[in-house]
């Protein structure tokens, strides 16, 4: 009788373990357990975003045009961008960085008002941990990556249209008068020493600078200055400036007189105001900078520092963008550099 009750007691102790397995079998089953292996898999999600600080050295036509197509790309390229003008103040340039400094992007950029003015400004954003390009202009911080365009060689271009037009008119003498945009500036200096040096090694007798004006990047400031230039130099002949805007100023004022066939001028940018303006025949030469071109070396080196994780500190990348434009090449520069 106890043998029997010892049989019993084991086979309901054995029918109880069968059924809490069969409780238990949705538990471990290998579906089950597949999906729960691929749902905890740790998820990697790239940036969506780069932030750009960006310190501008002047709002002109040219850098309007230049801000909306580097934002364009920007947008393209996944950057999204954050601009301060300096309105040509060097001290207001060095603030504008400290501004960005605060503002923790993840690059800062900017084209330099001076070589050596704007260094500490540069050199402020180096220090606090950023990469930092300088774009366009050179400026004088070791560990910057200089993406530049030499302001020499674009100036030296406007030489090469003048040397151009005396090799073909012996009898033709130069009076010329020259806009600055700033004095001082080692980027404006530039865009006086190019064309003057290059044309003084070729017919040095054959020009005379008659004046120099600083007029500030500013249309209006560069019409006065003409009207004063028609009463004081009626030899004059010829005005080279330092940027479209004021070269259109410079046009308008000698169109107002009756006297712009007597008196030649020539630009630096391209801008597309300029464009129309040497269609028409009013404008005579300009120095064409692409933008396009320059935004996408500008995006190219971000997308190295940022997206690459290459160290670029201290290279220099120099850009190869400045075309004479006059009336017959308009058209070709435009299809052919955007």
């Amino acid at each position: 009788m106890k043998k029997l009750f010892v049989f019993l007691l084991a086979l309901l102790m054995l029918v109880s373990i069968v059924a809490c397995k069969k409780d238990a079998e949705p538990v471990v089953d290998d579906s089950d357990k597949s999906e729960v292996v691929e749902t905890e898999k740790p998820e990697t999600e790239e940036k969506e975003k780069y932030v750009i600080g960006y310190t501008l050295n002047a709002m002109d036509d040219y850098n309007a045009e230049m801000v909306t197509i580097y934002e364009e790309i920007a947008a393209e390229r996944g950057y999204e961008m954050h601009i301060t003008v300096a309105e040509g103040s060097i001290e207001k340039q060095i603030a504008d960085i400290e501004s960005l400094i605060v503002l923790k992007p993840d690059l800062i950029a900017g084209r330099a008002i001076d070589t050596a003015g704007s260094a500490p400004g540069f050199q402020a954003a180096i220090d606090a941990g950023f990469p930092v390009i300088s774009d366009g202009f050179y400026v004088d911080c070791p560990d910057v990556c200089q993406l530049t365009s030499s302001q020499i060689v674009a100036a030296e271009k406007k030489a090469e249209y003048l040397i151009e037009l005396l090799d073909a008119d012996p009898d033709l003498h130069l009076n010329i008068c020259y806009i600055y945009g700033y004095r001082g500036a080692s980027s404006s200096n530039e865009r006086f020493d190019g064309w003057f040096n290059k044309l003084s090694e070729k017919h040095s007798d054959r020009f005379t600078l008659l004046a120099d004006k600083v007029c500030n990047w500013s249309a209006t400031e560069a019409m006065a200055v003409t009207e004063d230039w028609i009463q004081a130099y009626p030899e004059m002949n010829c005005i080279i400036v330092a940027s479209d805007e004021m070269a259109l100023g410079c046009c308008n004022v000698l169109e107002a007189a009756g006297i712009k066939d007597e008196v030649m001028v020539i630009g630096i940018d391209g801008s597309i105001a300029a464009q129309d303006s040497l269609k028409k025949g009013i404008m005579d030469a300009t120095v064409y900078s692409s933008k396009r071109l320059s935004a996408i070396a500008f995006f190219d080196a971000c997308d190295a520092i940022l997206k690459e994780g290459k160290d670029l500190s201290g290279k220099e990348i120099m850009v190869e963008n400045a075309f004479l434009m006059v009336a017959d090449n308009v058209d070709e520069l435009i299809k052919q550099y955007g």
